[in-house]
């Protein structure tokens, strides 16, 4: 199984520069408590470490359908692993 990230986004981009608006966008974040699924690479957690201040992230075990079942494997702000 490959290692999927649970992305919440728990601020608003009121008052963020127009960089971590489009960063935000580019994840896929659409507004205050989304949340998505997204494969782990490299270039993902760049984008995540621009908005650690806006986002929570955990580390999931992804099965074929990830919003399916999932097991939650680490919780640490926007660190993982």
């Amino acid at each position: 199984m490959s290692k999927s990230i649970l992305v919440k986004q728990i601020k608003s981009t009121t008052q963020s520069n127009p960089q971590q608006k489009s960063t935000l966008k580019s994840i896929g974040l659409r507004g205050m408590n989304s949340v998505i699924y997204r494969k782990d690479t490299r270039a993902l957690r760049g984008m995540l470490h621009v908005v650690q201040h806006m986002i929570t992230a955990e580390q999931v075990e992804a099965s074929k359908n990830p919003r399916g079942d999932t097991k939650k494997t680490s919780r640490v702000g926007y660190k993982i692993g």
